[in-house]
């Protein structure tokens, strides 16, 4: 849909959050955190079963509202290191 409408909603390097398995019990549920294309390309051996949603937060963050997604940063991401600033800085 990105492609055809070209809108800059959907890029690869937009932050994007994965809830999987939400309620489904302590053991079972994930929170994972990247750029869209990093989480694109998790294999199932990560993201497990079903349920799984998707969701595209507001390109500009509240500090805190950062901070709290880097618990769930995955350890590959380029996001993994990176303080709020650079993160405005790449907005601009």
């Amino acid at each position: 849909l990105e492609t055809m409408r070209g809108e800059g909603i959907c890029s690869d390097d937009r932050l994007a959050v994965a809830m999987l398995r939400i309620g489904g019990g302590p053991d079972r549920q994930r929170i994972l955190v990247g750029r869209l294309a990093e989480l694109a390309n998790l294999g199932d051996d990560q993201l497990g079963p079903p349920l799984h949603s998707l969701i595209l937060p507001a390109r500009a963050l509240h500090e805190l509202e950062f901070e709290m997604l880097q618990v769930f940063v995955l350890p590959s991401s380029s996001l993994r290191n990176l303080s709020y600033q650079e993160y405005l800085t790449q907005l601009s």
